[in-house]
């Protein structure tokens, strides 16, 4: 029987998944607690909102985009680097996110076909009908089973990643701060752009960690990190 084109690309990602387990990398306890890190988030929000000489005598130039957009830059490095220091790749989690979608968009389409074709099963006299049907279904079961792999394996590196990131919040969030007022001031909507795209790039680094609907009390950190990465993008917005 002639194998169906979606069986090549299962094979390969269980392959793939057996590589990355074998890297046998634990998932990390959140560094601080909610309540740690929503005292922290205050108080740099609170001195944001105050003038830095500091940022000013570097950043607010004629230069101003440009070493904006290159410090931008840097914390995403900085976050992938140690990310990396701890086996985790930003750029091949990022693959991974993308292979999840796929294979969660591929899924709806067979549980859809398999719905349509269990439908009019009774209505057909043909073999090569119940084949097909059976086909689908192995695939889909094959599917759901790599789905559940790869979301586990996500959700590890998210943890690792997430603390990364909280042990960067500090420095970074005043950053963002102190670049929106600098863009607003001087009416730049390219680098607001550019500071809502960092602000996505680090909320979609935390997203896997989160098990699903209902919120774990050991995500609540992770919560509330995103929370304040949407109301800065938010306050850009408005």
């Amino acid at each position: 029987m002639r194998q169906h084109p979606i069986s090549g690309d299962i094979i390969k990602l269980k392959n793939e998944l057996n590589e990355l387990e074998k890297m046998d990398i634990k998932p990390q306890e959140a560094i601080m607690s909610a309540a740690q890190f929503s005292a922290l988030a205050s108080a740099v929000k609170e001195r944001g909102t105050k003038t830095s000489g500091y940022f000013s005598a570097v950043f607010d130039n004629e230069d101003y985009y440009a070493n904006v957009s290159a410090y931008l830059s840097q914390i995403l490095l900085e976050i992938s680097l140690k990310s990396e220091k701890n086996g985790i790749s930003t750029a091949a989690n990022h693959k991974l996110q993308v292979a999840a979608k796929n294979i969660k968009d591929i899924t709806e389409l067979l549980q859809a076909q398999s719905a349509i074709m269990q439908k009019y099963k009774r209505r057909s006299f043909f073999d090569k009908d119940a084949t097909r049907l059976r086909a689908v279904k192995t695939q889909l079961a094959e599917l759901l089973k790599a789905q559940s792999r790869l979301d586990k394996l996500l959700k590890m590196q998210a943890s690792i990643i997430s603390n990364v990131i909280l042990g960067e919040f500090k420095m970074a969030y005043k950053f963002l701060l102190y670049s929106v007022f600098l863009a607003k001031s001087r009416g730049d909507q390219l680098l607001l752009a550019e500071i809502i795209s960092v602000c996505d790039k680090i909320a979609a680094m935390i997203e896997p960690v989160f098990s699903g609907q209902s919120l774990q009390t050991g995500e609540l950190v992770y919560h509330y990190l995103v929370y304040e990465l949407r109301e800065l993008k938010d306050d850009f917005i408005n």
